[in-house]
């Protein structure tokens, strides 16, 4: 199947955008994005046909999160977006690093995917897709551009003086941290320690995150403690508990089902179907989804 020429144009304008909040050479961006340097110098100067083959459009599309039109799901800046943001930015502009601990499905990925997308130097790292410790460092050394093949030692080293000498005052999401295998988590505090001052780092999880914390620091497990404790040796955490919780997920569902449901008149009985469900958004957005649709 050939992409339609407005999502190529789509795709190409995001990528001479996106550059602006990169502070590598052009040839890293080209490499961040699996680009040829040669390809991307002639995109940025108003060249574009039949530069890109469909199959690198789409892996550009996925890799930048690129909605297209038909996708009509709004993303909405509920008070969970609101407060990631705030997180970020004090991480961002103190060189702090904080852990989030907190229910899945309350939007952790999806906004802090999004708001990394317009901050310079920020980089979102999926560590479920790379859970083993070669895959993670190779992983976000091919996210920030620079070469992810070769000795092991090498491509960490070069991450290491990378982070250090070239980008500015990064920042780097790690989300769904629980699925690294503990040879990959120990690369952690290597990465932190070598780039302490320079770098900021972001953590994201859910409560089994926090309970392999709490087990490991219990147990002396090495790495855990040190982690702990470079990251403000706390856990954040934007769910209340108790009673005021079910207000805190009302208010949060009736902002997403508001923005993204045709009929308004439905989002009170979408917002009880989905908190009588003890369901989330992905639920949610099943719901309304099926209510657009009829």
């Amino acid at each position: 199947m050939e992409l339609k020429t407005t999502f190529k144009e789509q795709v190409i304008s995001e990528i001479i955008t996106r550059r602006e909040n990169f502070s590598g050479s052009d040839s890293k961006y080209a490499k961040s994005l699996d680009l040829s340097p040669s390809v991307y110098s002639r995109l940025k100067n108003g060249e574009s046909h039949q530069l890109i083959s469909d199959s690198l459009i789409l892996q550009i599309a996925r890799k930048l999160n690129i909605q297209t039109s038909s996708n009509t799901w709004k993303l909405v800046k509920t008070s969970v977006y609101q407060q990631l943001e705030s997180n970020l930015n004090f991480c961002k502009q103190h060189t702090e690093s904080m852990i989030l601990i907190d229910d899945c499905g309350i939007g952790k990925s999806a906004c802090s995917r999004h708001i990394v997308q317009g901050m310079h130097d920020s980089f979102y790292i999926d560590c479920s897709q790379a859970k083993t410790k070669q895959r993670f460092v190779r992983y976000i050394a091919k996210v920030v551009g620079i070469n992810d093949t070769g000795r092991y030692h090498d491509v960490k080293e070069n991450l290491k003086y990378y982070i250090n000498a070239v980008l500015v005052n990064p920042l780097f999401v790690l989300d769904d941290v629980g699925y690294l295998d503990y040879s990959a988590f120990l690369e952690i505090p290597e990465l932190w320690n070598s780039t302490e001052d320079r770098c900021s780092w972001y953590m994201i999880g859910d409560e089994s995150l926090k309970k392999t914390f709490e087990r490991s620091i219990e147990n002396q497990k090495k790495g855990f403690r040190a982690i702990k404790s470079r990251f403000l040796d706390e856990y954040i955490s934007f769910t209340p508990k108790g009673e005021d919780k079910r207000s805190f997920l009302s208010e949060l569902y009736q902002d997403v089902a508001y923005a993204n449901v045709k009929d308004k008149s439905k989002v009170n009985k979408i917002v009880k179907m989905t908190l009588a469900e003890d369901s989330r958004l992905r639920y949610l957005k099943k719901i309304v989804k099926i209510n657009n649709n009829i």
